[in-house]
């Protein structure tokens, strides 16, 4: 029973981002330097420790921006640690996993980059 309404809820999911046209959004200047911040802050950190960072994929219509990045070891000092709590504040939603070969996975949305005209 979960499974079907699962089902149904992606489809009506699915539906609504059907009917959106990216040419109704614009750019939210706030939300997005943030999310350019966030973005720029794992990719610096992958940089420096290794690991990946996933492409930049938005889309207007989606409205918010994700960012992950995957680490052999996720490390904080200094500075890094304040500059993490900085950009945790404009997070929507949070996922850090430890993956089955060890990665350190980080995942995080940065609401309404887009915003409705």
């Amino acid at each position: 029973m979960l499974d079907e309404y699962i089902k149904q809820m992606w489809e009506l999911y699915e539906q609504e981002m059907a009917s959106r046209n990216s040419d109704d959004y614009e750019v939210n200047p706030e939300q997005m330097r943030k999310y350019a911040v966030a973005y720029g802050f794992f990719a610096d950190l992958v940089k420096k420790n290794g690991g990946r960072i996933d492409p930049i994929r938005i889309a207007p219509v989606e409205e918010n921006g994700g960012v992950t990045a995957y680490f052999p070891v996720f490390y904080l000092t200094g500075e890094e640690v304040a500059r993490f709590a900085e950009v945790m504040k404009s997070v929507s939603a949070l996922s850090i996993d430890s993956l089955a070969d060890g990665t350190v996975c980080i995942s995080f949305n940065i609401p309404k980059i887009f915003k409705h005209k």
